[in-house]
């Protein structure tokens, strides 16, 4: 995977939130992120990437249908 703004979107979508297995989801946490990342979620700001590693992984899988695009200066896929 390349270090694209796309291919960032992709890992961070497949290796961060679908890895139910910590140290793997740290290990990719650890070359995507900066130590100081700060992260805004609808109910919580997460700071770190102690606290985003802790993050729980979510029960749904995530998937991408399309590579990812920019639309109205931000990122989809």
């Amino acid at each position: 995977m390349t270090n694209s703004p796309a291919g960032l979107m992709r890992r961070n979508l497949l290796e961060v939130f679908n890895e139910p297995d910590p140290a793997r989801r740290a290990a990719v946490i650890a070359v995507t992120y900066t130590e100081d990342v700060v992260w805004h979620e609808p109910d919580r700001i997460i700071r770190g990437r102690k606290e985003l590693e802790r993050r729980e992984v979510s029960a749904r899988v995530f998937e991408t249908r399309h590579e990812a695009e920019r639309h109205l200066k931000q990122g989809r896929t």
